[in-house]
């Protein structure tokens, strides 16, 4: 906490602090400690993307001429979508003799979008299925009583990426509905 000689506390006053635009990995860092329904909360996606593309050799020299890192990266915020990550799931199903490039950036192919979001479905589910314990064993530690500092706020932190990750699961399975439902010749406004 930083102050200055300015700042006057009457005794007995109460002094409020902001912890700032952080996620609860940072204020884990800083403060030891962690916020439930955090805004600020976060999760990073760690993508090899070598390994789901062998079979092509073709995109796989393009990428290595250009010197690229073997990982992307992606960052799924707690309320909001990443484009990229789905991108990065159409590019997996991406194939040049049946698209066109312009097809993983803009929505014009329905059917690469909707194979791109049952892609990421799924590895969200084993994302989600890899945590060793679950979002009810979670609550149950929050819940108890005699929960230590550090398993209190270990598990705030591990509910909260839990809940990032159901949050993308839950938009793109809605998201994933819609397509299937336009696609089957139902209108846009009513799917």
């Amino acid at each position: 906490m930083k102050t200055s000689w300015k700042d006057q506390f009457e005794p007995g006053s109460q002094v409020y602090f902001c912890y700032g635009r952080l996620s609860n990995r940072m204020m884990l860092l800083r403060y030891g400690c962690a916020l439930e329904h955090n805004k600020y909360e976060h999760v990073y996606m760690k993508m090899a993307y070598f390994k789901p593309l062998k079979s092509s050799t073709w995109m796989i020299t393009k990428l290595q001429e250009c010197r690229m890192s073997r990982f992307m990266r992606f960052k799924l915020k707690r309320m909001e979508m990443n484009s990229s990550f789905l991108n990065y799931f159409k590019g997996l199903s991406f194939s040049i003799k049946k698209h066109n490039p312009r097809d993983l950036a803009f929505p014009t192919d329905i059917d690469l979008e909707i194979r791109g979001l049952e892609r990421m479905i799924d590895h969200l589910e084993k994302f989600l299925e890899s945590f060793k314990i679950s979002p009810e064993e979670n609550k149950k530690t929050l819940m108890d009583p005699k929960s230590s500092y550090y398993d209190y706020f270990a598990a705030v932190y591990r509910l909260e990426r839990q809940r990032v990750v159901k949050f993308h699961l839950k938009a793109y399975e809605v998201l994933l509905e819609i397509l299937n439902r336009v696609s089957e010749g139902v209108d846009v406004v009513e799917a």
